[in-house]
């Protein structure tokens, strides 16, 4: 994936992905700690086969970690 044209600094983006290589590589349980709990608060961490985004199909094989901007409400 690459961004461009958006008004992030280029190192700011090099830092986030390098915290989410962090976060990703780590362990199961650290994880977890940060687990996501309803689709009305929209925020935390989702695990291998746990969000299904097609209800037709099988669960997806990809880790998230969902945020949204608590200050502005969205």
């Amino acid at each position: 994936m690459q961004i461009s044209d958006i008004g992030i600094e280029p190192t700011l983006l090099a830092e986030v992905y390098a915290v989410s290589r962090v976060f990703f590589t780590g362990d199961q349980q650290t994880k977890s700690r940060c687990g996501y709990r309803s689709a009305q608060e929209n925020f935390g961490y989702q695990g291998l086969l746990e969000e299904n985004l097609d209800p037709t199909a099988p669960a997806d094989i990809k880790e998230t970690f969902t945020m949204r901007s608590f200050v502005l409400g969205i």
